[in-house]
């Protein structure tokens, strides 16, 4: 999902926040959350951004998500930081913030996310040895997501980023299909 600038400074907000009360990974928890039942329940944006519904009502469906996140009940800057963006009418928003706010905590801690896509599920100690390689080559931590996709016919393609390495024979059949075409 791209992230506009305003999103980000959104996000950015919250972050400084919660760094200062070190409570990054609580909020992050609640924000996913939110962001979540936001993309499995549509309606529920348009529920949250209803002129007549009560602001205290929207807040609470907001804050009763956001508590399923944590095993406790623990306040954390989200609360006042949900007030504003439902009273700016920036609930459409949180989807993003929530991308966003990860992207400044792995920042902080040095952490790049990688994607890799394979025709077929690799095992633990493969997936292991990509980490490694990826932490390597991008000299930071590395959180890895795989996900199988049989369309690549065999190999894998890794996305760290914007930078994308594809070593699949789907890719490797498009390459030459292109420098085949001018001919």
């Amino acid at each position: 999902m791209a992230i506009d600038s305003l999103t980000r400074r959104y996000a950015r907000a919250l972050y400084q926040q919660a760094a200062g009360r070190d409570e990054q990974e609580a909020v992050y928890q609640q924000l996913s959350a939110i962001a979540r039942a936001l993309r499995a329940e549509p309606r529920l944006l348009i529920l949250l951004g209803h002129p007549t519904l009560e602001e205290e009502r929207k807040i609470s469906a907001l804050l009763a998500i956001a508590t399923t996140a944590l095993p406790t009940e623990k306040a954390t800057s989200s609360e006042p930081f949900l007030r504003l963006v439902l009273r700016k009418g920036r609930v459409r928003l949180l989807t993003g913030m929530s991308e966003a706010f990860l992207d400044a905590w792995d920042q902080d801690r040095g952490v790049v996310r990688a994607h890799i896509s394979s025709a077929r599920q690799p095992t633990a100690e493969e997936l292991a040895q990509i980490k490694q390689m990826l932490s390597r080559l991008m000299d930071a931590e590395v959180e890895l997501e795989s996900e199988v996709e049989p369309d690549l016919i065999g190999g894998m393609s890794a996305r760290v980023g914007d930078r994308l390495v594809d070593g699949s024979v789907r890719g490797k059949l498009q390459s030459l299909r292109r420098a085949i075409r001018p001919i």
